[in-house]
């Protein structure tokens, strides 16, 4: 056995206990692990973002003139599998839970705006306030999870 891996030992021939000392983690540790997890939920809404631009072009596909525009349904499908690569990444990071409801959110914000601003559709009262409830269990999440 190498001397250095020896335990020390007194001049009354005990081992000598040395204590373990334990070294604290850095102290911006937990600074730093919030703002990562931020960057993972703006990562997640960049992820719906593209989803709904998947949805787009797949809605692009079926409004043609033939059943189906089958450059925008492949387009729109290879849109989809990039966002599926980009869920097995996030999901390492973040719960599912927490995960779920930020995404379903968020693409349904983004599917509005793209429904109004893009293809001129209405929203009623009761959507406006179905929004209004979901932007507001996002806060509760956000603050109590």
């Amino acid at each position: 056995m190498a001397e250095w891996t020896k335990a020390p030992v007194l001049k009354t021939g005990a081992p000598e206990k040395v204590p373990r000392v334990r070294i604290s983690p850095l102290p911006f540790c937990a600074e730093f692990c919030q703002v990562m997890f931020y960057l993972y939920l703006l990562l997640v809404v960049f992820l719906s973002a593209v989803g709904v631009l998947g949805d787009f072009f797949l809605k692009l596909a079926g409004k043609g003139q033939k059943f189906v525009e089958v450059r925008w349904l492949i387009l729109g499908a290879a849109i989809y599998a990039l966002t599926a690569i980009g869920w097995f990444y996030v999901m390492k990071f973040i719960k599912l839970s927490s995960l779920g409801v930020i995404y379903a959110i968020s693409t349904l914000l983004f599917v509005v705006l793209l429904g109004v601003y893009y293809f001129h559709e209405r929203l009623n009262v009761y959507e406006i306030i179905a929004i209004v409830l979901a932007l507001t269990s996002l806060v509760i999440l956000s603050r109590f999870a």
